[in-house]
């Protein structure tokens, strides 16, 4: 599409989960990491950060304790933000299902 380029920021979703983990799948494969130690970030790793217990593998299952900030970005109205999961999930859509 025009304007697109690799450098172009797009929501994947779960698509974007399961290619990050066979890739990181690969990476274990050959040596690279292991998924029991601690998440490669530098910026988790500084002395009193809670952040250091995350662990590859807590990363990966998607339960790191981190919170999901989607409901900050605002969505409808710039003075409101709505959860993009509650979107999806409970907003019933405007388009005919009958096309």
């Amino acid at each position: 599409m025009p304007g697109i380029t690799k450098d172009t920021q797009l929501e994947s979703w779960s698509m974007g989960k399961s290619l990050t983990a066979t890739l990181f799948a690969l990476l274990v494969k050959d040596g690279v990491f292991r998924v029991k130690r601690s998440a490669p970030v530098p910026d988790w790793q500084k002395p009193g950060d809670p952040r250091a217990a995350i662990r590859i593998a807590d990363l990966l299952h998607m339960s790191s304790g981190l919170k999901f900030i989607a409901d900050r970005i605002p969505i409808t109205r710039p003075t409101r933000a709505t959860p993009i999961h509650t979107l999806i999930y409970t907003v019933r859509s405007t388009r005919s299902s009958t096309r």
